[in-house]
């Protein structure tokens, strides 16, 4: 036995523990945990499989990746161990390193007796990544442990295996969160109706609006075929579920689902809450609306898209009734319907024009530009729940809506498109599309306010965009940045505002041009939307997981994660606390 003194720096304190290295019930000493040197190799090796204390058997494996290369075949002769839970640690070491040394060892594994053996070798060849191991875990697909066979659906998914339909919705049910939505994307353009229930399901897993979307995407691709399932969804537990089902068949149209539609008009689910209303996208509007009933309020617009009579019906004793109906939400007049039929036909007519300049204009396909493929589909969506909100007065979502926040947010749908760089990349992806594209973000101006040329702040976003426009190759003066400034003041607190919307989308794409907004910002009026803008920018990390639309090209990009270089991120962070610091002065 001997005595050994622990420096915990970290944790500024000294420990004094008693070591004795042949136990090994005992807790191995922190020491020998957290030192990664390869001297202790075989020390740390004797403790593989504890399991008393997760942090210490964690301690372990790190301190074993860490070591690297010399660990790997004393890891490797762990795996003949008689003990599961020490084959099991060897092997997520072995994973966590990486070397191809370990793959034949670990298809050796997948036969282990032991279900979390084969499971954990499955995990670790996925990680590992080598092609030769894709037959072996093909074999282990058959495993009769439902968990072993899914480590192995996700590891060949890992390693790019041919994607068949099982493969596909395996990982859809298990993979984690961008697995899942690359699964999504893939099982809609397969088309097999075999993804059609697994999607539906797939409601579960997400919370995040865009996320759901997507399914809503791929769901909608197959039509017709898909309506019986979502009409067995319709009575699903998740309230989620039974949304976007109703959102479906609306949109599907097919007669079968009118009666089931009918019924949901009593869904009985009246408050919004969690993650699903609580994404950038939409949470500020629901703080302003009363709860109601979301499922009734979609089964409401989806019987809209039907002219048979029982829909007719439904609707008007529904409307009629009691129960809150789309004519009784609104604190407008009831003609107020009537008074936007004209905008309402012509956000209709708009949608169908930009959606038309796909067929006239096909995409580059030298042109590698992130969800340049979403936006046409994203801005019609858009004009249509805008046309059915003012039509409804409710939101996509079952909320009321008046007529001036569709209009609001039609103007936020009109800044984004009509920008420079936004054009310009829609313009690499799919060329002589900028200009008519440009054209019909016009229109949809002059359908928002009639009696105004150019929208609120329009010309201090559009200069401040033209600072990092293509062929500018100079750092703009300090003059410049004040002109621009002078152009958001102009326009007082709207202003302020519109350069802070700008900054959150900069930011949400960790786009390197978000220190031009910056520059601008510490010289414009200091509203409380602007300072909390540049100080979430001070709090930001380099790296976050990619968003699903990308309004501007972020700096680096790879793997499902976007993010800022660590030169970048630091120039970022320094300037925006000086700007914040004359933001808070100026208050």
């Amino acid at each position: 036995m001997k005595w050994v003194l622990i420096i915990l720096g970290s944790l500024g304190f000294t420990l004094l523990l008693v070591d004795r290295i042949s136990f090994i019930t005992g807790p191995p000493p922190f020491l020998i945990l957290f030192s990664g040197d390869p001297n202790n190799l075989d020390k740390i090796i004797k403790h593989l499989g504890y399991r008393k204390d997760a942090k210490i058997r964690e301690s372990i494996i790190q301190g074993l990746v860490k070591i690297g290369e010399p660990a790997i075949k004393p890891l490797i002769s762990a795996l003949n161990s008689k003990e599961e839970n020490v084959k099991v640690d060897a092997i997520e070491a072995l994973g966590e390193i990486g070397d191809e040394a370990a793959v034949v060892p670990l298809i050796t594994a997948l036969e282990d007796e032991g279900e979390k053996v084969r499971k954990e070798a499955a995990d670790a060849l996925g990680k590992i990544g080598d092609p030769i191991a894709q037959e072996p875990l093909k074999n282990t697909l058959e495993d009769q442990k439902e968990s072993v066979s899914k480590a192995a659906a996700i590891a060949l998914y890992k390693l790019d295996a041919p994607r068949t339909i099982e493969l596909l919705i395996t990982v859809l049910e298990k993979g984690d969160r961008n697995e899942r939505l690359e699964t999504i994307i893939e099982l809609g353009k397969l088309g097999d109706t075999r993804a059609i229930k697994p999607l539906i399901k797939a409601f579960n897993y997400f919370q995040d609006i865009n996320d759901l979307m997507l399914i809503v995407d791929a769901l909608r691709k197959f039509g017709s075929l898909a309506v019986e399932p979502l009409i067995d969804a319709l009575n699903d537990r998740n309230y989620i579920v039974r949304f976007f089902s109703a959102q479906l068949l609306g949109d599907i149209g097919d007669t079968r689902a009118i009666e089931p539609l009918i019924k949901t008009l009593n869904d009985s689910y009246s408050q919004i809450s969690g993650g699903f209303v609580d994404s950038p996208l939409i949470s500020q509007k629901y703080k302003a609306f009363e709860r109601r009933y979301p499922v009734r309020i979609e089964a409401e617009l989806a019987l809209e898209n039907f002219d048979d009579p029982r829909a007719v019906a439904a609707l008007s004793e529904y409307r009629n009734s009691s129960v809150q109906g789309a004519v009784k939400l609104g604190s407008e007049k009831p003609n107020s319907v009537e008074s936007n039929k004209g905008m309402i036909e012509n956000l209709y007519g708009l949608k169908v024009r930009v959606s038309a300049l796909l067929d006239k204009h096909p995409p580059n396909p030298m042109a590698s530009i992130p969800k340049a493929e979403d936006q046409i589909p994203w801005i019609c969506r858009t004009l249509d729940e805008a046309a059915k909100a003012l039509k409804t007065r409710i939101d996509p979502f079952g909320n009321s809506i008046t007529e001036e926040q569709v209009k609001d947010g039609l103007s936020k749908l009109f800044a984004m498109v009509n920008n420079h760089e936004y054009l310009t990349l829609m313009e690499m992806k799919y060329p002589g599309i900028s200009s008519p594209l440009e054209n019909l973000m016009k229109d949809l101006q002059m359908l928002i306010e009639p009696t105004k040329k150019e929208a609120t702040s329009s010309k201090g976003i559009e200069d401040l965009v033209k600072l990092w426009a293509p062929g500018n190759m100079f750092r703009p003066t300090s003059k410049e940045i004040k002109k621009i400034a002078d152009e958001f003041n102009r326009d007082g607190e709207a202003g302020s505002k519109a350069l802070a919307d700008t900054m959150r989308d900069l930011l949400a794409c960790r786009s390197p041009n978000i220190s031009y907004a910056i520059r601008v910002a510490e010289h414009v009026n200091p509203t409380t939307e602007l300072i909390e803008s540049v100080r979430a920018v001070v709090e930001a990390p380099a790296l976050i997981t990619a968003p699903n639309d990308l309004r501007f090209e972020p700096e680096i990009i790879g793997s499902g994660k976007i993010g800022w270089t660590d030169g970048t991120h630091g120039s970022i962070v320094n300037l925006a606390q000086g700007s914040l610091s004359s933001l808070e002065n100026r208050v």
